[in-house]
């Protein structure tokens, strides 16, 4: 096995150890919760501020929430091109139906060059999700403004007209294993969105 191999080999573990941790909570988080979010002109921003040591750490969130497009714009510490030291990933949950205790939907994926993102319908925190084919979103890494920004059609949600968030990020890399970020703290939703 040549050198170039065991990099590769040990990137992809990293990235398939990262898109696990991202998918299922995470045990013990020590994020403490962040400052309120504030509303304006259909745009909130919720600020986590710097309460994680990992590169992936959440910085803050913007939430564009317009009747034709919900655009979120996540800031990170250090966002890092290649995976082959360390391997970056985003899962931002949905939670579109106030009557029930987790989200709907996962939005979310690599940080990293290469990588992919989907959005998945879920019944809990845990579930991986079934993915969503039937409506539009995108998503656009900047590593240079250490930023991913993902724009859904608020079809997707059939056109609730209102949604709460959370958002978790994680990093893997072979001495530290996989760490973990949350907005806000471990499964904490922000306040109810208005799609206006």
């Amino acid at each position: 096995m040549t050198m170039r191999t065991i990099s590769a080999t040990c990137a992809g573990l990293g990235t398939l150890a990262l898109a696990t941790a991202l998918a299922t909570p995470a045990v013990a988080d020590s994020a403490p919760a962040g400052s309120p979010a504030s509303a304006r002109a259909a745009a909130t921003i919720v600020v986590d501020g710097d309460d994680s040591p990992i590169r992936a750490d959440i910085d803050q969130v913007k939430i564009g929430h317009r009747s034709d497009r919900i655009k979120v714009k996540v800031l990170f510490d250090d966002l890092v091109r290649s995976p082959l030291r360390r391997s970056q990933g985003v899962s931002i949950f949905f939670d579109t139906d106030p009557s029930t205790p987790t989200p709907e939907y996962r939005l979310g994926g690599g940080l990293n060059s290469g990588t992919d993102y989907a959005l998945h319908s879920i019944e809990s925190w845990r579930d991986q999700g079934r993915r969503v084919h039937n409506c539009d979103y995108r998503g656009r890494l900047d590593w240079d403004q250490d930023t991913v920004t993902y724009k859904v059609d608020p079809a997707c949600f059939d056109d609730v007209p209102q949604f709460a968030m959370a958002v978790k990020a994680g990093e893997w890399t072979k001495k530290a294993g996989t760490r973990i970020d949350w907005l806000l703290g471990a499964r904490t939703l922000t306040a109810p969105i208005p799609v206006q």
